[in-house]
C-alpha cells in the first residue's frame, strides 16, 4: 500500500515547493511513517527545510544533484530551480538598485561568472564586482479606454458637487 502512494507523494511534496512551504511542511506532519523512511522524500524535506531556512545556494545544489530516483521528481526538481532563480532575479530587480556579484550568484545558485552571463543576458550593467540590475517593466493592460475614464470621472467629480 505505502509503495504504491510513495510516487504520489513525492510529486506532491516537490510541487508544494514549488508554490506552498507552508503546505509541504504540513504534508510532511500527516505523511506515514513508512512514508517519511523513503529516500527520495528525506531528500526532499531536506531541500523543503533549506529553502525554509533561505540556504539558496545548498537548496539548488540538493536540488541539481544527480540521483533522483523518480523521473518525474528529477523533471519537477530541475523546473524548481528554473522557477526558484527567476523568483530571485525579480526580486532583486525590484529591491537592489546594486548588489554584489557573490550575493547574486549566491542567491541563484551560481558561480560568479555564470550569475554574471544571466545578468547580462537581462540586460543587467556589471561595474566590477557590482551587478546593477535593471528593474522590468511590466505593461499594465489598461482597463478603460479613454471614453470610459473620461465618463468615470464626470461621475466622480457629479458626486462631489451633491
Amino acid at each position: 500500500m505505502v509503495a504504491a502512494a510513495l510516487p504520489f507523494y513525492r510529486v506532491q511534496f516537490i510541487a508544494y515547493l514549488m508554490h506552498d512551504l507552508e503546505n509541504a511542511r504540513w504534508l510532511w506532519e500527516r505523511v506515514p511513517a513508512a512514508v517519511r523512511s523513503d529516500e527520495e522524500i528525506i531528500r526532499i524535506w531536506g531541500v523543503a527545510k533549506l529553502l525554509w531556512n533561505n540556504e539558496m545556494s545548498a537548496a539548488y545544489a540538493q536540488l541539481s544533484a544527480a540521483g533522483w530516483k523518480d523521473a518525474a521528481v528529477q523533471g519537477m526538481a530541475a523546473k524548481l530551480v528554473d522557477d526558484l532563480r527567476r523568483d530571485k532575479v525579480d526580486l532583486v530587480a525590484k529591491s537592489h538598485s546594486t548588489i554584489s556579484v557573490e550575493s547574486c550568484a549566491q542567491l541563484l545558485g551560481m558561480s560568479r561568472e555564470e550569475a554574471v552571463a544571466r545578468c547580462q543576458s537581462l540586460g543587467w550593467a556589471i561595474e566590477g564586482d557590482f551587478i546593477k540590475p535593471v528593474k522590468s517593466r511590466a505593461v499594465m493592460p489598461q482597463l478603460l479606454n479613454s471614453d470610459e475614464l473620461q465618463a468615470l470621472t464626470e461621475y466622480v467629480c457629479s458626486l462631489d458637487t451633491k
